[in-house]
């Protein structure tokens, strides 16, 4: 029998906010300043949902974990699926775990 430890398997996958206090905060470093980057407005089928998972159109490509910090590309509107004209990225923090290791994103277990 084997396992995966979120903070393993999470760092492999294009990422969204789950529901939680830390949704669509991001920092400059971990535990620091929080960054100002406005995502783009969801327009989609699925934003007509009461989620707040789907407010808006974006995407987190994790690039490094620190405890339960992760450093993502975030891009919106999303071009995980794809095609995008002129999306915005940036490179910033994100609290991905919560103090007991659960996650505070999550992923859709398939692909486009």
């Amino acid at each position: 029998m084997s396992f995966y430890l979120w903070k393993d398997y999470l760092i492999e996958k294009a990422l969204y906010f789950t529901d939680s206090p830390n949704m669509y905060l991001f920092f400059s470093i971990p535990n620091g300043d929080t960054v100002r980057f406005s995502l783009t407005k969801d327009t989609s089928e699925y934003s007509k949902y009461d989620e707040k998972e789907f407010i808006f159109n974006y995407i987190m490509y994790p690039i490094e974990a620190q405890g339960n910090w992760l450093k993502v590309k975030v891009v919106t509107p999303a071009d995980y699926c794809a095609k995008v004209v002129n999306p915005r990225k940036k490179i910033l923090w994100v609290r991905y775990l919560d103090d007991n290791g659960r996650p505070l994103v999550w992923y859709y277990t398939r692909d486009c």
